[in-house]
């Protein structure tokens, strides 16, 4: 019932057909967001991982800094693995490594969904993906498009029972198919980034969560 609880309390809804993916959710409220002319607009998680109280603070770096994306991480102020289920920290502790080494770069969050954006840089990232692709694909297009990005820490909530990732599938084979996803997008945004350009050497990003110039290294025009 969350269409009706969220139009009670004054929300404005858009509806997709059936279960098409969180990625084509998010072009959807991107497509809305662009028809009213809002400047600014933020993503979360809506099985209850993401705090609204804290959505202002990924939207001072972009409003009052000038930055680009705002990334919440659950992993700035405290690098252990707290509540998150160990296998889902191994996994995204391993593909962070690898993006990180790949992009010249030192974000401590890859999947957090809770983000800020400004309008230009909406203009700049293609949610391509119709699932679990749209944060990697945020990255990416960063790197490839100069596009200047700060991380700001955000609580870890995590509700017992509240994840549907690869629930259409079953448990294990759910992660699976969730990993392919993931590996589907790195595998493809690489390419991308290749054909951007390649980076100048000796450059490094720098990720931090009182915004400094975090501008990514991936290409240039």
């Amino acid at each position: 019932h969350t269409e009706e609880v969220a139009g009670a309390a004054g929300a404005t809804v858009i509806s997709i057909s059936g279960n098409r993916g969180k990625g084509a959710a998010v072009r959807a409220g991107i497509l809305a967001a662009e028809r009213e002319g809002f400047d600014y607009l933020v993503t979360m998680d809506a099985d209850g991982q993401h705090d609204p109280a804290e959505l202002e603070r990924l939207l001072h770096p972009i409003i009052d800094e000038g930055y680009d994306i705002v990334i919440g991480t659950r992993f700035l102020d405290s690098r252990g693995r707290g509540t998150v289920p160990l296998n889902r920290y191994l996994l995204r502790k391993a593909l962070l490594s690898y993006v990180n080494r790949g992009l010249r770069s030192s974000y401590t969050d890859l999947f957090c969904g809770y983000r800020g954006f400004s309008r230009p840089a909406l203009a700049r990232v293609r949610f391509v993906g119709n699932r679990y692709h749209c944060e990697l694909e945020t990255i990416f297009d960063a790197a490839i498009h100069g596009l200047r990005v700060a991380e700001v820490p955000v609580r870890r909530i995590y509700v017992e029972g509240g994840t549907k990732m690869g629930a259409q599938v079953g448990s294990v084979l759910g992660r699976i198919w969730v990993l392919f996803q993931y590996l589907e997008t790195i595998r493809r945004k690489n390419r991308e980034l290749r054909e951007a350009s390649s980076p100048p050497r000796g450059t490094r990003t720098t990720v931090s969560p009182r915004p400094i110039d975090t501008t990514p290294t991936g290409a240039e025009e």
